[in-house]
């Protein structure tokens, strides 16, 4: 906790349960509190510009959002933050910035639950995401500050989100950026580590095949087609593998 005068900056965002877990952590001398629909982050305010701590502390908050749509597609508003200076005596300052608010879509998925013969609860979907959500935060809070492909990946995945006509060439720009970080393709495949067989159907569908998202699109425009849901999910499900081994490898180091 900040005990010496310090700014508070919070952000509200919707649906308040979009990240699906609480979290108080210390990140860059800050301390960010995530709870349901609420950021909170104090910052020390040690002589850096006002607008600069914003900046910084927007970047974090960023990185909370583009985690949790790695495994939730859904839709989601910010707003903020309003950002306030608390001096030692308690007087507080309140920092006047254009009011933001962003919004943020995407398809929504579904949750299920697998039952086994005699009725017993054997995997929850939602739980599962929330536990891998919050691992991806974790790991990525912190090396963010050290490696840029951290912001990097988490980008390329949300525009494939967000871009969703050329979301396969998105995609494929994670596996991109495993292979320059490793050295090339046989030792990103061993140091993630990946199979040859995930690894090589990731590539054709992103490259090979005749998908009107995937990259290589002018060497078929006669035969291109939509790429299935079933399809689009496989890429997916081994892109999200890509990039958390990935974190996990670089903070491990």
């Amino acid at each position: 906790m900040i005990e010496e005068q310090h700014f508070r900056l919070e952000w509200d965002f919707s649906p308040d349960d979009f990240l699906e877990y609480e979290l108080v952590d210390e990140v860059n001398r800050s301390t960010i509190n995530v709870s349901a629909g609420k950021i909170v982050v104090l910052a020390p305010d040690d002589g850096t510009d006002t607008q600069v701590i914003v900046e910084r502390t927007q970047a974090v908050v960023t990185l909370l959002f583009q985690c949790a749509r790695i495994y939730r597609r859904g839709r989601y508003t910010t707003s903020g933050p309003s950002v306030m200076r608390i001096h030692e005596n308690g007087k507080r300052d309140y920092v006047v910035l254009p009011d933001s608010v962003t919004v943020f879509w995407g398809k929504p998925g579904f949750d299920f639950i697998v039952h086994d013969q005699q009725g017993k609860m054997i995997f929850d979907s939602a739980t599962d995401r929330k536990s891998k959500k919050m691992a991806l935060t974790s790991v990525a809070l912190k090396i963010q500050e050290t490696n840029p492909i951290v912001k990097f990946a988490l980008s390329a995945f949300n525009s494939s989100i967000e871009q969703p006509e050329n979301e396969l060439i998105h995609l494929y720009e994670i596996r991109d950026a495993a292979k320059r970080y490793f050295g090339n393709s046989e030792l990103a495949k061993s140091g993630l580590p990946i199979c040859n067989k995930l690894w090589s159907r990731f590539g054709h569908l992103t490259s090979n095949a005749p998908l009107k998202q995937g990259r290589h699109r002018g060497f078929r425009y006669e035969d291109l087609r939509d790429a299935t849901e079933k399809e689009l999910e496989e890429v997916r499900t081994i892109a999200r593998a890509i990039l958390q081994r990935l974190f996990e490898h670089i903070a491990r180091k």
